[in-house]
């Protein structure tokens, strides 16, 4: 989806993961190995298709990627 909203012209695109309440939240504070581990694996691969994906076609050059975490606590 992110991709096509890139190729359509959109201009602004937040993909967010996490989203729940502490262990299950990337500001997860009990076991954040485990935590983060489980998170980075979700989001590794899915990333590194849309990535690639925009190369491919063309369009990675010309967008600008924000990778951040929001641990505001």
């Amino acid at each position: 989806m992110a991709r096509r909203l890139i190729e359509r012209g959109v201009r602004f695109i937040q993909i967010y993961s996490g989203g729940e309440e502490n262990e299950k939240s990337w500001d997860g504070h009990l076991n954040i190995v485990q935590n983060h581990t489980g998170f980075a694996a979700e989001t590794d691969q899915p990333i590194a298709g849309l990535l690639t994906d925009l190369e491919a076609r063309g369009l990675l050059d010309s967008t600008w990627w924000i990778w951040a975490a929001n641990l505001a606590g």
